[in-house]
């Protein structure tokens, strides 16, 4: 009866464990987005942001040509769960992308560096005349021009474009409001976000400009990567761990008990210990994952690692719910 005990502990940590590791996603997104005129959206991520809000920063590279201005709207939207349905429904309804994007509260506008451009600034843009090789400055905004020398810009810092590359940092952060006595209290709620990167122009013209390269750094407010809905899992994967070693022990004593009394041990006591200890090793890599994954948002996996911690894990766990499964069977 006793080995059949801790035979039904095992096998309820593993399920436990199962369920909790199931749960981990990435929140450093990266990948290509290929937008046409018959897919001019892209849902690039998801993410559980905290009361206190959180953070997007997202990052675009494409080629030397294409994107230009005048051609393209390229816009990323922010949306909170229930603007994010809606705006789903409209799309599998079949409505413009304008109009289905005006669903979304942020709409935040995203401007590539135009193909020739030499240097850039907030708001400007330097090119070369080919001619005189003189330097001229461009408002972005006003479509204005300047001859002027990037060095001679003193308004804001001026960087060498080296590659047709744009970022974008956005503030998220979703709020409820409720009256006390005269007032109205605003308070943060937790909640989830999408981000969706789309052109609505390329509907009214067949095109097929290059792919953008993206990557998209999502964090909550002072927390690190880790979204709000898994916010203390690693501590659960800690206690677990130290209580499943503590039971380890215990278990290691009751077989040596065992041995000594009867000079042999039962096969299956064997395999439950072989199990045991294969899905303690599998919540220690998982907790080194996690933990990795807090600080930088993408963990250790082998897109990421040499150490795939996440992967042993994985195998660990694999291997542990087979014997278990084998015992039972």
């Amino acid at each position: 009866m006793r080995y059949h005990s801790l035979l039904a502990v095992a096998r309820a940590f593993v399920i436990l464990v199962g369920v909790l590791a199931s749960f981990v996603d990435a929140k450093r997104v990266e990948g290509n987005a290929q937008l046409t005129s018959a897919l001019t959206e892209l849902v690039l991520g998801k993410f559980s942001v905290a009361k206190s809000g959180g953070t997007i920063d997202l990052s675009l590279t494409t080629t030397s040509k294409g994107w230009d201005r005048g051609a393209h709207k390229l816009e990323l939207l922010v949306m909170n769960d229930a603007e994010y349905f809606a705006w789903r429904a409209q799309l599998k309804a079949g409505s413009l992308c304008a109009d289905r994007n005006k669903a979304a509260r942020q709409r935040h506008y995203i401007d590539i560096p135009h193909a020739k451009a030499t240097h850039k600034a907030p708001g400007y843009e330097w090119f070369v005349d080919p001619q005189s090789g003189d330097h001229y400055r461009i408002n972005v905004e006003t479509g204005n021009g300047t001859w002027m020398h990037p060095s001679a810009h003193n308004e804001s810092a001026v960087t060498a474009i080296t590659h047709r590359e744009t970022s974008l940092h956005v503030k998220i952060r979703d709020t409820k409001s409720v009256q006390v006595r005269t007032k109205m209290v605003e308070y943060g709620v937790s909640s989830n976000w999408f981000f969706v990167l789309c052109d609505c122009a390329l509907e009214f013209y067949p095109a097929t400009p290059p792919p953008l390269r993206y990557e998209l750094d999502l964090r909550n407010e002072n927390e690190g990567h880790l979204p709000q809905d898994i916010r203390g899992l690693g501590a659960v994967y800690a206690g677990l761990l130290l209580f499943m070693l503590g039971t380890m022990v215990a278990f290691a004593v009751l077989a040596y008990k065992q041995y000594t009394r009867a000079s042999s041990i039962h096969a299956l006591v064997l395999a439950v210990m072989l199990a045991y200890w294969f899905q303690v090793g599998a919540l220690a890599l998982e907790l080194m994952h996690i933990t990795v994954y807090s600080f930088n948002g993408k963990g250790l996996r082998w897109r990421h690692s040499y150490f795939a911690a996440d992967f042993a894990a994985e195998v660990l766990q694999g291997m542990s719910e087979y014997i278990t499964e084998f015992v039972l069977l």
